[in-house]
């Protein structure tokens, strides 16, 4: 049987259709986007945490961080009370919040590590100190 061309043309649009559908029903089928939902609350608080960040350079109030098998150690310039979160990229549910609190200038803060998995974390630290407000990020990797 011998088609022509309208045959041909009815053939290409109902293989097109047929895509279509099969597309759109592939992607109704997919997981949800892990999407921030809290973006526009996070957008409205971003010059508030500009300005923390920008408050631990003009006082030069970045702690000093260093790393053992067990622990680690965070010195602050001043006595500070706030808290660390450890979050971790690839799993959420692997967060950490720890509190922070040092008496007087120069303490050390020891954080036990025990609890954390080994690999990268980025550290956001939010404190207060001498009526200040600091946020402070770095991104680490535990061994």
């Amino acid at each position: 049987m011998k088609l022509h061309w309208g045959n041909y043309l009815v053939l290409g649009m109902g293989l097109f259709m047929a895509f279509i559908i099969s597309m759109a029903i592939y992607m109704f089928s997919q997981t949800k986007d892990d999407y921030d939902r809290q973006y526009y609350e996070k957008g409205i608080n971003y010059d508030a945490d500009y300005n923390r960040e920008k408050q631990v350079i003009t006082d030069k109030a970045a702690p000093q961080i260093s790393f053992d098998a067990q622990s680690m150690r965070l010195k602050f310039p001043a006595p500070i009370q706030g808290k660390i979160r450890f979050i971790r990229a690839a799993d959420k549910r692997m967060d950490k919040l720890f509190s922070i609190q040092s008496q007087k200038a120069a303490d050390t803060v020891f954080i036990g590590l025990s609890e954390l998995a080994k690999g990268p974390y980025r550290l956001r630290m939010e404190w207060q100190s001498n009526q200040k407000q600091y946020l402070y990020e770095q991104e680490v990797t535990l061994k």
